[in-house]
């Protein structure tokens, strides 16, 4: 069982793999000993019903998963590690024996980062608190958080140092953020429109934003260096064939195009296999909801998964033409697959 990496973060494509319930489905086929449910007749528009020995049919299509789920483990002969990213860790899994156990798991999300990631979310907090204000008792509320705000960044701007030009970011982001909170305050006593108080926080949002967009690309670039070193750690500690290595980000659904994650695999794959593309072959994205992302279990959900996508890629090529024809919808007539 070759080479893989299961991730947990924004590439999203038709393709993408999609919601903790498909994996329960890909588990459900490969483990459950019930037998199929047979399905009631579908009315046919023309031609000749389908309706000849039904019962062997669905015994058959029975067979059929028994044999899917057996050539699926086969497809995995050449998987012989598997690393899994999720909710900031990266764990590492390696063949052994005909099953995978994790030998290694590092959280890679470094302190600096999640501090100016912390800093980013402030003018988030505010935008929020603003959005929730309709009636008259909301702005007794929300004067309220406004103030209680105001004193956490005044002490969060005390314990804050002034040299570094990352810190120098986030003081200026602390400082506005303070001022924004007094001034929200007022405008709440006073006449407490929610559009007045919009207005106001759109001139203090274009006035930290080239401040706040150099802060969000310092923090992805002292993310994505840090990232890179763990994944290359534990590729030469291990020696990680990439070959037989594949990649999974388990992340939550949303427009999230040039994954930090997915571009740091995709750019060593790049280099040491000169492979240009490497989703839906060597790594795989698995979308659901962030409730969900714990509750999934590597070997009960996330291998099996692996198992039916390597074996979707061969099946793809031999009857469709192409490895990536399983990844479509092929009874759409808009689909490319043959």
């Amino acid at each position: 069982m070759p080479g893989a990496i299961f991730l947990a973060s924004q590439q999203q494509t038709n393709s993408r793999i999609d919601t903790a319930t498909t994996l329960k489905h890909f588990s459900s086929i490969f483990h459950s000993s019930q037998p199929r449910k047979h399905y009631s007749k579908c009315p046919v528009a023309h031609g000749n019903h389908l309706n000849s020995k039904p019962k062997l049919l669905s015994e058959l299509n029975e067979e059929f998963s028994r044999e899917y789920k057996l050539a699926g483990q086969r497809a995995l002969a050449d998987v012989k590690s598997i690393m899994i990213y999720r909710e900031g860790n990266l764990g590492l899994w390696l063949a052994q024996q005909n099953d995978y156990q994790e030998v290694d798991r590092v959280n890679v999300i470094c302190e600096q980062y999640q501090h100016l990631k912390e800093v980013a979310h402030i003018p988030v907090l505010i935008l929020s608190v603003i959005q929730s204000t309709e009636t008259h008792s909301d702005m007794a509320e929300n004067r309220e958080k406004l103030r209680r705000i105001g004193e956490k960044l005044r002490k969060i701007l005390q314990d804050l140092p002034s040299l570094e030009t990352e810190v120098c970011s986030a003081r200026k982001v602390v400082t506005e953020s303070i001022q924004i909170t007094d001034m929200l305050g007022l405008e709440i006593a006073g006449s407490g429109q929610k559009e007045a108080l919009l207005a106001t926080f759109d001139l203090y949002l274009k006035g930290i934003k080239p401040t706040l967009d150099s802060l969000c690309q310092l923090a992805a670039k002292i993310q994505l260096k840090n990232f890179q070193d763990r994944v290359v750690e534990r590729v030469e500690k291990y020696n990680i064939c990439l070959k037989q290595n594949r990649i999974m980000i388990v992340i939550t659904h949303g427009p999230r195009e040039n994954n930090l994650e997915g571009s740091c695999f995709s750019a060593l794959y790049e280099e040491r296999l000169n492979l240009k593309k490497i989703e839906n072959d060597k790594l795989y994205y698995v979308e659901m909801l962030p409730q969900q992302i714990h509750r999934i279990s590597v070997k009960e959900d996330l291998i099996p998964f692996l198992a039916s996508q390597e074996l979707n890629k061969c099946i793809g090529q031999k009857i469709l033409g192409k490895t990536d024809a399983m990844f479509e919808d092929i009874l759409n007539p808009k689909s490319s697959a043959p």
